[in-house]
């Protein structure tokens, strides 16, 4: 297949994939672009010619920038490596990223962004280049609506049960950042997930604690955990440390053979399909489901989601959805998905809990039509005795004893709150003074420069990202990530801590499309912004230091508020920094 058949060029300036999974570099959709400008003038059936305003410029062979109204989509872009590509007069940009090492068998890297586990579409690899120890090549976006995400900063992780624990990181930008990771086999950690699974003599107590470790007293011998390895031994529970920190593994999924069924969901008259599981026997966070879907019929635009639910779990295998949705992942887009029946990964980024009673997942297609809907993959007859199937017609659950959809679903054992596959550990240790009420150990800790703004018009959101820009338009010219809002002020983590904002400059939200004004010139635009997960708290009265794991942003500056959701101190001069061990325990 060449390129032309892969990739369309509308008049409006769309490039869109529309291949079967070809991927190419940003040299080949180079050429690609150029070729459809060759033509001396239009000839009635020609999307571009030389007539037509330029639509990229080239800087090298590797770092591509889009012309407005010309532009990519994320679904493009996964099909593209080696390079870069900037449009929206540089709003938006995705990266190129290249991954060099030799990793076992069998691993799937993880990319750490802002905070997130990206979908990884790449599985073990995507795009490698084995002569030249590349194992993935790919984009990433690395900026938005303006705004940089988190800085382009991401972190590469290798944690593979059994295998040796890496981690890299990477700024991102134009051309090609390359991050490095190598593993080999651990053979301290041999031992198979669902036996360390039951060591739960095991035992972690977690926070601030002062341990006399080298028998000279406790006092300022300081940790934020302590192992008690109960029945088990040290090697033990350093293999208990690394399943904790394992990438996702899996809770559940349907057993038999579920194919030769279509399940569709089309929002006009099934609104949603939903299967039922059961988690592991511990309380782990929902990480992923997974579900082979295809489209059915016509051309489905639109994303799907799916949807934690509880279930009635009235026994046997009629139990329905009830009680409302208590989670929804991240969303697929419709251009993502093809005429056959491939794996979609569903991301959970909202730490929600699982216990070892039966859920739902529930998958929607709020933009289907009776036309244009897509089908999940799966059995009309029994395949799982533990499982069934249910719709959501009109808004009533109708359950089925002999259907069942395909699912896989993934979780991860729990630490300091978070899913274990996102702990790290201490990056830092940062001294407060000023508190007035007391923080609470794995709160989400948060600073930056507060902006006070009205006129707001729809809701700007914790955790989106924002731009700014002038009164009446132009040029974006600073971005952040709002990372706290108390009724009329924002605290955003500023991407560019020089003072260019002013009174009336207009707040737009990236993901929400809300507006807001600035109401005043704003003073201490120099302030970094940030997030920490609160490990450990030395709590000395209005004074005292935090250890956290910077999640987002940079350290904090002095007499900067630090506050959480129930905190609150001011950042008193001193931070140190960490050095973080892959293995948070460090190694056997």
């Amino acid at each position: 297949m060449a390129i032309a058949d892969d990739i369309s060029a509308a008049v409006n300036g769309d490039f869109r994939y529309t291949g079967s999974g070809t991927n190419y570099n940003v040299l080949a959709f180079i050429r690609y672009i150029q070729a459809l400008t060759d033509d001396d003038e239009g000839i009635g059936d020609d999307l571009l010619d030389i007539t037509t305003s330029t639509p990229e410029d080239r800087s090298t062979d590797q770092i591509l920038a889009l012309n407005p109204p010309f532009n990519i989509d994320d679904t493009l872009a996964r099909h593209l490596f080696d390079g870069s590509v900037t449009q929206s007069n540089g709003d938006t940009k995705y990266s190129g990223l290249q991954i060099k090492g030799s990793v076992v068998a069998g691993t799937e890297i993880m990319i750490l962004q802002d905070n997130k586990i990206l979908t990884p579409y790449w599985g073990t690899g995507i795009n490698a280049d084995a002569p030249n120890l590349v194992i993935q090549s790919q984009l990433i976006k690395s900026r938005d609506g303006g705004a940089d995400i988190d800085g382009k900063r991401i972190i590469l992780l290798a944690h593979e049960l059994g295998d040796q624990y890496k981690e890299f990181p990477v700024t991102l930008g134009d051309g090609i950042s390359v991050g490095a990771i190598s593993t080999l086999d651990d053979g301290n950690n041999n031992t198979a997930d669902a036996t360390i699974d039951t060591w739960d003599t095991v035992v972690n107590t977690e926070g601030f604690q002062e341990l006399d470790v080298d028998g000279g007293g406790a006092a300022g011998q300081e940790f934020y955990s302590q192992w008690d390895i109960g029945s088990q031994s040290l090697n033990d529970t350093f293999e208990r440390t690394k399943w904790i920190g394992q990438r996702a593994h899996v809770t559940d999924t349907t057993g038999g053979t579920p194919t030769g069924a279509d399940f569709v969901i089309d929002n006009a008259t099934i609104l949603g399909q939903a299967q039922s599981f059961i988690p592991l026997s511990q309380t782990e966070k929902l990480v992923e489901v997974r579900a082979n879907i295809k489209i059915l019929a016509g051309a489905p635009a639109g994303p799907i989601t799916c949807e934690l639910w509880d279930s009635d779990d009235v026994g046997g295998q009629l139990a329905e959805p009830t009680g409302g949705v208590l989670a929804t992942s991240e969303p697929v887009l419709a251009s993502q998905i093809t005429s056959t029946y491939a794996e979609v990964i569903f991301r959970f980024n909202d730490n929600v809990s699982l216990a070892n009673v039966e859920y739902f997942a529930v998958f929607r297609h709020p933009t289907g039509t009776a036309g244009n809907n897509f089908s999940l993959q799966g059995a009309s007859t029994d395949q799982d005795s533990t499982m069934n199937q249910a719709d959501d017609t009109a808004a009533v659950w109708t359950a089925s004893a002999t259907d069942d959809i395909d699912i896989t679903v993934k979780s991860c054992p729990i630490i300091h709150g978070i899913a274990g596959e996102q702990f790290r550990g201490i990056s830092h240790e940062i001294l407060y003074d000023g508190q007035t009420v007391n923080y609470t150990e794995d709160e989400v800790l948060h600073w930056g420069t507060a902006i006070t703004f009205d006129n707001e018009s729809g809701v700007l959101a914790v955790g989106e990202y924002v731009s700014f820009q002038v009164s009446g338009g132009g040029p974006v010219k600073n971005g952040g990530k709002v990372v706290a809002k108390a009724g009329l002020v924002l605290t955003v983590a500023l991407e560019n801590i020089t003072a260019n904002l002013l009174d009336n400059d207009i707040i737009t939200g990236v993901t929400s499309g809300a507006t807001a004004d600035i109401n005043v010139t704003l003073v201490d635009q120099n302030r970094g912004g940030g997030e920490g997960i609160l490990l450990a708290n030395d709590d000395n009265g209005a004074t005292g230091e935090v250890y956290i794991q910077l999640i987002t942003g940079v350290v904090p500056v002095d007499n900067l508020p630090i506050n959480g959701a129930t905190g609150n101190g001011l950042m008193n001069v001193t931070i140190n920094s960490r050095t973080i061990s892959p293995e948070f325990v460090g190694s056997s």
